[in-house]
């Protein structure tokens, strides 16, 4: 089988390259990773690709999506010519269909597959950047641990590097994770598109200072009080489409999120009576559905928190 090799400074960036020259999405690559070398900025890693897999995959999907457009266009020609009360031997508001299962892969069937919400940020009320008043967390004093100061002089090395103008400061200095800020002009260059900028310095950080020796903490990095603010919008977001979807007795889908905002979801709605949540999918992206209680099939698909 054809194997095609691309290289980046990530596999997040060696992904992105493949999947430009193949015309494919980042969930439908079916690779390995041959080699990582460096370490820092310097870092290189090489995937090889299966490309005829990953067009076989691709595939699959465009003939899956063809399937779906079909679904929802025979549903909504089905719901002007009956009421859903008139349905309730065959499930009633399930949104599994037929004895609440449903579809062709039992998870949800016809309700399930429709149509996704708008992407979360385009549902968020929420800032990029904080509006005035918003106060720093003050930073942490006294000594703090080696840890923690290799962190700090690891990220303003970084950020020197990308010639990003800010200021960090540790706030928290715990056994299990270490909070470092940040605040400066460049306060949204470093947070990026949906915050994956910042992830991405994190991520980085965290492989250079941290030990696969002994345990050692995580690194936190926040910046211009990003992490909280999006963490409270998620979790009102949450509250309201759970509302939503008791309201109208129907499965609120949402479009692929990051395990990152999944498990604010998760852990907002947890403990929420009339709801439940699960997530479906491959990869780092998945979809997350806010199923009522009432809906018969919802018991078969509370999964896990993912």
């Amino acid at each position: 089988m054809a194997q095609q090799e691309f290289e980046g400074r990530s596999v997040a960036e060696a992904s992105i390259a493949a999947c430009e020259a193949l015309g494919v999405m980042r969930k439908q690559l079916i690779y390995t990773i041959v080699s990582e070398t460096g370490e820092a900025l310097d870092k290189r890693v090489v995937l090889s690709v299966d490309v005829a897999a990953t067009k076989e995959k691709a595939q699959e999907k465009q003939v899956a999506a063809v399937d779906e457009l079909e679904d929802d266009s025979q549903s909504a020609m089905n719901a002007n010519h009956e009421h859903p009360a008139s349905r309730e031997g065959e499930g009633g508001r399930s949104y599994g269909g037929r004895g609440g299962r449903g579809g062709r892969d039992g998870r949800g069937g016809r309700d399930a597959r429709r149509r996704p919400e708008p992407a979360i940020d385009d549902m968020l009320d929420f800032d990029v950047l904080p509006p005035e008043g918003v106060e720093r967390r003050p930073a942490l004093e006294g000594d703090v641990s080696e840890n923690a100061q290799q962190a700090k002089t690891t990220i303003e090395e970084m950020l020197k590097h990308l010639e990003f103008n800010i200021d960090v400061q540790i706030v928290d200095d715990g056994d299990e994770e270490i909070h470092i800020d940040g605040w400066g002009d460049d306060a949204e260059r470093m947070i990026g598109a949906k915050g994956e900028a910042l992830l991405s310095l994190q991520f980085l950080l965290n492989r250079i200072v941290g030990s696969a020796e002994e345990k050692t903490p995580t690194v936190v990095l926040d910046v211009a009080g990003y992490r909280q603010r999006r963490k409270s919008a998620l979790s009102h977001l949450a509250e309201k489409l759970a509302a939503r979807a008791c309201d109208e007795h129907k499965v609120v889908k949402l479009t692929p999120m990051s395990a990152h905002d999944r498990r604010v979801f998760h852990m907002t709605l947890k403990e929420k009576e009339g709801v439940s949540t699960h997530s479906e999918g491959t990869g780092l992206y998945r979809n997350l559905f806010i199923v009522p209680e009432d809906s018969e099939s919802a018991n078969a698909n509370n999964d896990n928190p993912q």
